[in-house]
């Protein structure tokens, strides 16, 4: 009876004790093991060290796209917004508190909203803080136009002195060079003036004057085309002088697979002579040779990948007339050219801007076409543009 009653002890404070030593054990391997170092890097939720924002300006380095409007997410307070999903039967993993998730959902609430126009093309922002961008509000825009290429401002109230600030957060400004002839602007460098309005001597006061502009993106006939253009209106006309939109990233996937291989290694010939209008750039002169393929040029990939989305597009400058295939016969050249053109703009592929007061269009000229609608010599169409470096086009083989 002895032996079965010490058993029976035994056995209970085993059901009782082993548990808490066991845990004292584990609890004791826990706390001795060392911590993972990209643990102790990570800064808390709520407390992301911020950044200088002309630092954030200058990179070109994606940022994540917008979360405004996500169902069952929350922001936390890393460095960089995260999602985590909240959905029934998932765990959120990375939350310490309550507290502080609900914190961080509000300090990360997006400064800016974006309208869907065209997917994955075409976005408005409305009444966008001009006054207080600082590296959130450049962050969140960065990534709005990563999404959409064309972004459309709306109730846009600001002067040049802004428009220049604006671009500033997106890269250093560039001239263009119509800049240096009839788009100077005396006060401000960087601002582009385009318009048919005339001087007291009967010279324009702007550039483009008020008839059709052709497809083409800006300043394609540089070794580092510009990335951004920033349009703002000031006077417009009764109707016309609309601009409009090729998404070169929809002409490239509409491509037939044979098409598309067919481009793999090709370069476009863009020669630095003749503009868009046909007319001599100036400081240059008109070569005596017939084969555009030996004037003076630069060469870019027609497949084009672009640096912050990762995504291949056409990539076909401008100027049709004078242009050439490298390595390819002229007239061979033209055809397939020709056919390119042709896609590209396609009206499948193509949106327009019908602009109104209060209106400031941005487009990313790495992968997208624009042109312009004539409008009544006798009415007022007034804008001033500025623009942002670019890269070198990286080839999408």
């Amino acid at each position: 009876m002895k032996y079965i009653y010490f058993m029976c002890v035994a056995h209970i404070v085993a059901l009782e004790v082993g548990p808490l030593f066991l845990h004292g054990c584990r609890r004791k391997v826990h706390l001795h093991a060392p911590r993972r170092p990209d643990r102790d890097r990570r800064p808390a939720p709520c407390q992301a060290p911020r950044r200088d924002a002309r630092k954030l300006a200058a990179s070109n380095r994606p940022l994540p796209p917008p979360y405004a409007g996500l169902p069952n997410t929350i922001k936390t307070g890393y460095s960089r917004p995260q999602s985590i999903d909240l959905s029934p039967g998932r765990r959120a993993r990375r939350m310490h508190s309550t507290q502080q998730i609900q914190c961080c959902s509000e300090e990360y609430a997006m400064r800016i909203a974006v309208k869907e126009v065209v997917p994955a093309f075409v976005g408005q922002i409305d009444d966008f803080p001009f006054e207080a961008m600082d590296e959130r509000v450049i962050g969140e825009l960065r990534a709005a136009w990563t999404a959409y290429p064309i972004l459309r401002f709306r109730n846009v109230a600001i002067g040049d002195r802004e428009q220049i600030a604006f671009s500033h957060a997106l890269g250093r400004p560039v001239l263009h060079p119509r800049q240096l002839q009839q788009g100077k602007n005396e006060e401000f460098p960087e601002i582009l003036v385009i318009s048919n309005k005339k001087k007291a001597d009967g010279t324009a006061a702007g550039d483009l004057g008020d008839g059709e502009v052709n497809w083409h993106t800006d300043t394609w006939f540089v070794e580092r085309p510009p990335s951004a253009a920033i349009l703002r209106a000031i006077e417009l006309p009764q109707e016309g002088g609309n601009t409009y939109f090729a998404n070169m990233y929809a002409a490239y996937a509409a491509l037939p697979a044979s098409l598309k291989s067919r481009l793999v290694g090709l370069s476009i010939h863009h020669q630095t002579v003749i503009d868009g209008r046909g007319e001599v750039r100036l400081g240059m002169t008109r070569p005596a040779s017939p084969n555009y393929a030996d004037w003076p040029g630069v060469d870019h990939p027609i497949l084009r990948r672009h640096a912050q989305s990762g995504k291949t597009g056409l990539y076909l400058g401008g100027s049709r007339k004078h242009q050439s295939i490298v390595g390819m016969a002229q007239d061979e050249a033209s055809l397939l050219l020709d056919e390119l053109w042709a896609r590209a703009t396609d009206s499948a592929h193509v949106w327009g801007q019908e602009w109104r007061p209060g209106d400031m269009m941005m487009w990313d000229n790495r992968c997208a076409l624009h042109r312009r609608d004539p409008f009544d010599p006798g009415a007022i169409r007034l804008m001033h543009r500025t623009t942002v470096e670019g890269e070198r086009p990286m080839a999408a083989w």
